[in-house]
């Protein structure tokens, strides 16, 4: 239990660096480079097409990235996000777009840090309306180096533009749903990890989980607690229903072409009620048998006395 509650506790610690590192004021040195791919894309209007949103270090060591990408709404319409095979394993902020300021937002982390060239996430968008537009990285998106002082790099950004036109008898695509339709490979296989701290969650039971998927990137999570339990969407962590610790817990991860995995944790307190009844009955039984024993011996003497 202490090695759990350690656990748990070592990932809060990297998730606060990170955020700490994130907003503290540091040098800038090196380079990388943030980029799509394509780079460039042409389009029909109702077309819904991918792009991967890539890394490329340029050497550096690299272990945090923040990312603020600009769709311009009226050609463009944000779908979805994958995850996927991202190089990031760390989410201190999942991505998430916002309407009102036509950006999609993300932080992440590479704890023990990279080197290389990988992707950070695939970005879907469905053309609306027809013309040429960029989609671009914000100015306030950055990369750290993994020099354990948070040091900000100079960064080199690639924006995409993409041309959306109208076409008769167009036939429309689905790039993401043909990614997904192909993704026949079930999420990783994990573990279920349980903790309890007396500062978190009033010193409850909670579990935390994570996984990785890649091929079209994990969708949602579902637990069930007890074998006669409900599956229930969730998040990680989840304070668990059942304080006592005896029944079976299942996490289950599905992917975004429904492939699925499902982890479990055995119960921590066995039920006991059959070793009570065991207690209340032996003693019953022995007296059972002593009786059974004295009428069979008083019998016997009976008989060698006939």
């Amino acid at each position: 239990m202490k090695q759990l509650i350690s656990t748990n506790f070592n990932k809060f610690l990297k998730i606060s660096a990170l955020t700490i590192l994130l907003f503290v004021p540091v040098a800038i040195v090196s380079a990388a480079t943030l980029y799509f791919s394509p780079s460039a894309k042409d389009v029909n209007v109702g077309d819904i097409f991918v792009a991967e949103v890539r890394l490329n270090t340029e050497g550096s060591d690299i272990n945090a990235v923040q990312g603020n990408i600009v769709i311009p709404a009226g050609i463009f319409e944000f779908v979805d996000t994958g995850k996927g095979d991202s190089i990031l394993n760390l989410w201190a902020k999942e991505p998430s777009y916002s309407r009102e300021s036509e950006t999609l937002s993300f932080i992440g982390g590479i704890p023990g840090g990279f080197k290389g060239d990988a992707k950070i996430l695939t970005l879907v968008l469905k053309a609306i309306g027809e013309g040429t537009a960029v989609v671009s990285f914000g100015s306030d998106s950055f990369v750290l180096l993994n020099d354990g002082m948070g040091t900000k790099t100079s960064l080199n950004i690639l924006d995409m533009s993409v041309r959306a036109s109208v076409q008769s008898n167009a036939v429309f695509i689905n790039e993401w749903e043909e990614i997904s339709g192909e993704d026949k490979t079930p999420p990783e296989n994990f573990e279920v990890k349980i903790g309890r701290q007396a500062a978190v969650y009033e010193g409850k039971y909670f579990i935390s989980f994570s996984t990785r998927d890649s091929g079209s990137g994990i969708d949602y999570y579902q637990v069930k607690e007890g074998e006669d339990g409900e599956w229930q969407l969730s998040q990680s962590p989840r304070v668990l229903q059942d304080q006592n610790l005896k029944g079976i817990i299942y996490v289950k991860a599905v992917d975004r072409a429904g492939n699925e995995t499902i982890a479990e944790l055995a119960p921590r307190k066995k039920n006991v009620w059959y070793l009570y009844l065991w207690i209340l009955f032996i003693p019953i039984l022995i007296f059972i048998f002593i009786k059974k024993s004295k009428i069979k011996y008083q019998k016997s003497k009976i008989h060698i006395k006939n």
